[in-house]
């Protein structure tokens, strides 16, 4: 029996011989499934409107099902003037590989080559440091991969 509480890909194997130039289904006929991941995207910015200092910027609480994976797969960030600002990632007061850069005024697109894994209640908090020039309108976004 097929449990259709969840969804699935259903898979029907049938063996078939050849009797007198037509085709039989030989006993047994199988039927089986495969559950179906469901991917979705989530998408959290960060912004700094006008000249950027150090001040401490909220962090995020990460909220999933226990069913639930969730991944930082990608962030993209920019000021809109001024030379450069430092920032990095950190998951828990720890911090997460790949996401320390150098943000200038051409957008930085980083898709992680090892996505960060979060528990329920995991917080991300983002650090700035070494503002060089006046930067102004800062925005990161980061992007959460939430597989069930």
């Amino acid at each position: 029996m097929v449990d259709i509480s969840k969804p699935t890909v259903p898979s029907i194997n049938i063996s078939v011989e050849n009797v007198g130039g037509s085709l039989r289904a030989v006993s047994p006929i199988s039927i089986s499934s495969t559950p179906v991941k469901n991917i979705a995207s989530q998408t959290h910015t960060w912004a700094i409107q006008g000249i950027v200092s150090l001040a401490d910027v909220p962090p995020m609480t990460v909220l999933k099902e226990s069913t639930e994976d969730v991944k930082l797969v990608q962030m993209i960030c920019s000021i809109g003037s001024g030379t450069s600002i430092g920032m990095k990632f950190q998951k828990n007061g720890v911090d997460i590989s790949e996401t320390s850069v150098t943000v200038t005024t051409t957008p930085t697109d980083v898709l992680f080559t090892t996505p960060e894994e979060f528990d329920n209640g995991d917080e991300i908090t983002l650090l700035l440091e070494d503002l060089q020039n006046n930067p102004q309108d800062f925005s990161v976004t980061i992007r959460l991969r939430r597989t069930i």
